[in-house]
């Protein structure tokens, strides 16, 4: 009877143990981390730096792949549509994921195809006005706009509310 509890314990642990020493630890390959943005740009260089670390803490090479276009959305297609095994993860802004479904059609749904996994840092966006500008603020920006309706610094399309640099009706055609 000893010997048989002994088999079938030997049994049940052996169906334990090889599916738990067949799975490998993760990753046992290199990682690409997508940016949908241009090599230099801000989000670019931010990704290299947690891609090195990243490879320390995970000794594979985490490679930075720049997919620029649309404000990020094509590298993010290609992050959505790449295989769900976690080799391939996306480094981007918002833009892409929270502005872009809101202006136009997408060829993904970031809610629908994609997972967020973390939020590895926050970059505050500064505005800035040329130096001759006499405002300090943007309550004085606002200001300075409504008085000055002719030298506005910003202009904003009333057709479809984008911001222009310029006032096309002042822009020669």
């Amino acid at each position: 009877m000893n010997r048989i509890v002994r088999t079938l314990m030997a049994f049940v642990l052996a169906l334990v143990v090889h599916p738990l020493a067949a799975q490998t630890a993760w990753p046992d390959k290199p990682v690409r981390l997508v940016v949908g943005f241009t090599a230099g740009s801000a989000t670019d260089v931010t990704a290299r730096m947690f891609a090195q670390k990243f490879s320390e803490a995970w000794g594979q090479p985490v490679v930075v792949e720049n997919i620029a276009g649309n404000s990020g959305a094509i590298g993010t297609d290609k992050v959505a549509k790449a295989p769900p095994d976690g080799y391939t993860l996306m480094w981007s802004g918002n833009a892409a994921i929270t502005i872009l479904p809101n202006l136009q059609t997408l060829p993904f749904d970031p809610l629908k195809d994609l997972a967020p996994i973390s939020t590895a840092l926050s970059m505050p966006s500064i505005f800035f006005v040329n130096n001759d500008l006499p405002v300090k603020s943007i309550a004085e920006l606002i200001a300075y706009a409504k008085a000055n309706p002719g030298k506005r610094p910003i202009w904003v399309n009333k057709d479809n509310d984008k911001f222009c640099d310029k006032n096309p009706s002042t822009t020669p055609q």
